[in-house]
């Protein structure tokens, strides 16, 4: 009799633990507790969920405050997914004014020949007289208002404003095309063509 009890006595329990993002533990599901061992391995994977979950939010958060004009994601833009690296690359250059055209923070530069002392790849996108032919054909076959940052993300844009990019060469090298006669500057030494393409893996499927 007293060997059944101490054996029965010896059997581990666990406490119902609270739930965790809708994530229930075993007890409040009601699940049969067939080994100790089990049991645990369950709890250990329901509070590895949450951590994660945890710091997914919190990285969201801290996007949002330090890169207000983004929107947040973990997927690559789809209507990006077919374009050329260097494409790609020359439109987020302008959209971060990080162009080869953009002067180097702290450094004084000479001023350009419409007239400005600094110029940026938003300039040169939207205001610069020496590109204005070609702003106007943009504009024309173009949505929104290309003075705000959802111009460039737009993906109705997208294809109209890579062929600008191509062909005054923004983004893609220092020496931009101004008129329709100068040859382009794609493939050129300063436009980085040389650069091996990056592997995204998963995140640019």
């Amino acid at each position: 009799m007293l060997k059944t009890l101490l054996c029965k006595s010896a059997k581990p329990s666990l406490p119902e633990s609270p739930c965790h993002c809708h994530c229930c533990s075993v007890a409040s599901v009601g699940a049969p507790h067939r080994s100790g061992e089990k049991q645990f391995q369950h709890l250990a994977l329901t509070t590895k969920t949450w951590l994660l979950m945890q710091a997914r939010a919190q990285l969201m958060e801290r996007w949002k405050t330090q890169l207000p004009l983004s929107t947040p994601s973990f997927t690559f833009p789809k209507h990006l997914q077919a374009v050329e690296w260097a494409d790609t690359r020359a439109l987020w250059r302008v959209f971060c004014n990080r162009a080869p055209t953009d002067p180097p923070p702290n450094i004084t530069t000479d001023p350009y020949p419409c007239g400005m002392d600094l110029v940026t790849s938003h300039h040169l996108l939207r205001e610069c007289q020496l590109l204005s032919t070609q702003q106007r054909i943009l504009q024309h076959a173009t949505t929104a208002d290309i003075h705000t940052p959802q111009f460039i993300t737009s993906p109705e844009n997208a294809l109209l404003l890579r062929k600008f990019l191509c062909a005054t060469g923004l983004g893609h090298s220092m020496h931009l095309r101004f008129t329709a006669d100068q040859p382009t500057t794609q493939g050129t030494e300063d436009s980085g063509s040389d650069s091996p393409e990056p592997d995204f893996g998963a995140f640019g499927k």
